[in-house]
């Protein structure tokens, strides 16, 4: 919604721009966006027109003579709609109009010193049909400028704030906050319609659960013409289109004081006759969008003897509209009922003003008051006053000080409760102990149960106190489940390691789960939904490859191919006539992981990148060694896949994705994918970790090279040298891996280093040679025996 603050200052003319937005930030009006609107001419007044006479030279001209307040001036002016008295725009000589410079003109051998200008002319809005017709109140001499300039608060108003869908209506809740009281609008101080007894309008309300009022007024000798300027202006600025003076006061009202209001040409209602009922089956109305709708059974409708004419508190029919011939004109102004409302909107498709306004509640108080407003602003003859309601009864509500001060937290005082009652606008009557009575007013629909006024004192009062104390907080005493602490532990790790998490969504498509499916998770295991929104959702995630996947399909097509990143979530397989949902994380490497430096040269992630990550990882997290094992699971690249295994547990997988895969995906580059069972990973045993003291004695050092198949894991080798290695032996690490033709293209040499120590005494070469010769020959042994040539 927006507000203008030209219109606000009416109500509060007080108020400062500057704390506005803080004030209603206080009351629950979310301030989204804050424009200043500052017209582009410059010295344009407001004049009265003192005499217009034709132009004696020229039949389409006038000459009129204007006054500013303090000087008459002479002007000509070919706008058809001059006339003596009103108010309008001049542009004296020197100013400024659409970047030009008003000169002296002479027409017909008559001098005009300055231009009356139209609202167009100005940039203030489209019309373009005459001069700006101001409203009397305003004083010649005004800068208009400075009339025109404004600012404008978007507001977003939430569903509990039906009381505020109007400039009166934010005024009056900004007002409570200040402290102060609203000034008395013109409107306000009319002297109030009466129903009549005129045959020429009689109201019929058939259901009155789905209307609690029906206003009407019917008006005859009406005008249709061009509003004034300043609504036309007002009217743009909040986001209607400016129709004639009958359609543009009910938009107009509508947004000054919260009613919605509708206009019915009388002359189309047949007989003066207005049912409001519900519709029947098979009915239709062509609505003002000249569009025919069906209408939903049981929806509003407002009808005469022969037609339908409204969809009732959403938009009005075609056959009943206000046209320029209109002479006589039927305001309605009604209070329907907000969930009817609601749902022959959803129904339509429709939303309009009219229907947001009704949806959330109207005040059922104000509708004769708008229909005189609505008279002040179109004119013509008051023929006939309907006014049709249900017996309505003030809603009371309860309120106790000590459950305000429970609910608040704090001590609420009888001078706080009613100083917020007050403020409010709502009436009261205390017991003198301990509970309060109060009187509802009829714009507060959200007000219903005592927690309601609870929550009004809270606002008003509690928000501003500094002197509460500290907040009661109790804890549970339950503590955080086992697996919820390790995973927190495994995310801090992974994040340690310059990885970024991701987070994807549980749902993915038919094709996604395809690229996980082999012996390890067949169609069978998939988890599919019942009813998806979309294909692209319809199986729960076997994997987090696919969520992963997608992830970097969206990075590479905005050009980022350099990525790291890992995620941590349940997935979900089908196991019989059960379900499985393990809790997983997965890490994806892919593009360069060093970039291009003057001391090295870039390069990208590879396998031992990511193999070297999960076994930091388990380290630090003290499990056992992890070891692989040769794979085959179809997604992999064949000869670049293991299963992972600590404490020979087997826990999840490892290896970089197939070409052939990744190039069915649009991905041309290499990427390497790990996942690991974290529910696995926390059943295992967690290693002692105990400190001990550094040996004082050197260490001797020995190489190994030995030439072997490649088919050979490594890890065979470093499995049986942990086997045999004597207690001297301190540590055992690879040196480096050799390829030559010489060798053969399927064995390479591995050359492993030694460290030795004694930790009591200073070991002797003997010692160390005969340890190291005994772990060489056991392992060259078990080698030729367990893989012969």
């Amino acid at each position: 919604m927006k507000i203008l603050l030209s219109w606000l200052k009416e109500y509060l003319p007080e108020i400062d721009p500057k704390t506005l937005p803080d004030i209603m930030t206080r009351a629950g009006l979310e301030v989204d966006h804050i424009y200043e609107v500052k017209p582009l001419f410059n010295g344009v007044l407001a004049v009265r027109m003192a005499k217009v006479a034709p132009h004696t030279a020229a039949c389409k001209l006038c000459c009129a003579k204007v006054f500013d307040g303090k000087n008459e001036f002479e002007v000509v002016s070919s706008a058809p709609n001059c006339h003596e008295g009103m108010i309008t725009a001049f542009a004296p000589v020197g100013a400024s109009v659409n970047g030009k410079k008003i000169e002296p003109t002479t027409f017909g051998g008559v001098v005009s010193h300055g231009m009356l200008v139209s609202e167009q002319e100005l940039g203030l809005t489209e019309f373009h049909e005459g001069i700006m017709e101001l409203p009397a109140a305003v004083t010649p001499g005004t800068d208009l400028q400075k009339y025109f300039s404004d600012t404008i608060y978007e507001v977003s108003i939430t569903p509990n704030l039906g009381h505020c869908q109007s400039i009166m209506g934010v005024a009056r809740e900004l007002a409570a906050f200040m402290g102060t009281q609203l000034a008395k609008r013109p409107w306000q101080e009319l002297s109030g319609l009466k129903p009549t007894n005129s045959t020429k309008l009689k109201v019929a309300v058939e259901d009155p659960s789905l209307c609690a009022r029906y206003s009407a007024l019917l008006l005859e000798d009406v005008r249709v013409m061009p509003s004034n300027s300043l609504i036309r202006v007002r009217l743009v600025r909040t986001d209607h289109r400016s129709i004639n003076n009958i359609v543009d006061a009910t938009n107009y009202i509508s947004h000054d004081i919260g009613q919605p209001l509708h206009a019915f040409d009388a002359d189309r209602v047949h007989n003066g006759q207005i049912v409001v009922r519900a519709s029947r089956e098979g009915e239709h109305l062509t609505l003002l969008d000249e569009v025919t709708h069906k209408l939903p059974v049981g929806s509003i409708v407002i009808a005469d003897s022969m037609q339908i004419l409204a969809a009732g508190g959403v938009m009005g029919g075609e056959s009943s509209a206000v046209t320029n011939a209109t002479k006589r004109v039927i305001f309605e102004s009604a209070n329907f009922t907000p969930t009817n409302i609601r749902k022959t909107r959803t129904k339509l498709a429709i939303s309009t003003d009219s229907s947001k306004r009704f949806e959330r509640g109207a005040d059922a108080n104000i509708t004769l008051k708008a229909l005189e407003y609505a008279h002040k602003l179109s004119g013509g003859k008051v023929e006939a006053v309907v006014d049709v309601q249900t017996e309505a009864k003030m809603r009371e509500v309860t309120c106790r000080l000590s459950r305000a001060s429970l609910v608040l937290g704090y001590e609420v005082s009888a001078d706080e409760a009613e100083s917020a009652f007050s403020r409010l606008g709502f009436t009261f009557s205390f017991d003198g102990q301990d509970r309060y009575t109060v009187i509802v007013p009829s714009f507060r629909h959200d007000v219903k149960e005592e927690v309601d006024l609870i929550e009004e004192i809270g606002r008003l009062v509690g928000l501003q106190r500094d002197n509460r104390g500290a907040a009661h907080y109790s804890a549970s005493s339950l503590i955080h489940h086992p697996l919820y602490l390790f995973e927190g532990e495994v995310r801090r790790r992974l994040l340690s390691f310059g990885l970024q998490e991701a987070i994807t969504s549980d749902l993915i498509s038919p094709f996604m789960a395809s690229l996980v499916m082999d012996h390890h998770i067949t169609e069978d295991a998939l988890v599919k939904m019942l009813n998806p929104l979309s294909s692209d959702q319809s199986i729960l995630r076997p994997s987090l490859l696919p969520g992963l996947i997608d992830v970097l399909q969206r990075n590479c097509n905005q050009q980022y191919s350099d990525l790291h990143f890992f995620e941590v979530g349940h997935v979900h397989l089908k196991k019989g006539e059960g379900y499985a949902e393990p809790r997983v994380f997965s890490i994806m490497l892919t593009g360069k992981a060093t970039n291009a430096h003057f001391l090295e040269k870039e390069r990208e992630w590879n396998f031992y990148d990511l193999k070297g990550m999960l076994e930091e990882l388990f380290s630090t997290l003290r499990l056992p060694n992890m070891r692989l094992q040769p794979s085959k699971a179809t997604m992999f690249h064949p000869g670049r896949q293991a299963k992972v295994f600590v404490g020979g547990q087997h826990i999840g997988i490892i290896g970089e994705i197939h070409p052939i895969l990744l190039h069915k995906l649009g991905i041309e580059q290499k990427v390497l994918f790990a996942e690991c069972d974290m529910q696995e990973l926390m059943g295992l045993e967690r290693k002692e970790v105990k400190m001990q003291e550094l040996s004082e004695y050197p260490s001797s050092d020995r190489d190994w090279t030995i030439t072997v198949s490649k088919k050979i894991p490594f890890d065979a080798i470093m499995t049986k040298i942990d086997e045999v290695k004597p207690v001297i032996c301190e540590s055992c690490s690879l040196v480096s891996l050799f390829e030559h033709e010489k060798l053969g293209e399927d064995r390479h040499n591995v050359t492993l280093h030694f460290v030795y120590r004694d930790k009591k005494k200073t070991v002797s070469q003997e010692e160390v040679e005969q340890a190291h010769q005994k772990l060489v020959r056991e392992v060259t042994n078990y080698l030729a025996e367990k893989y012969p040539a």
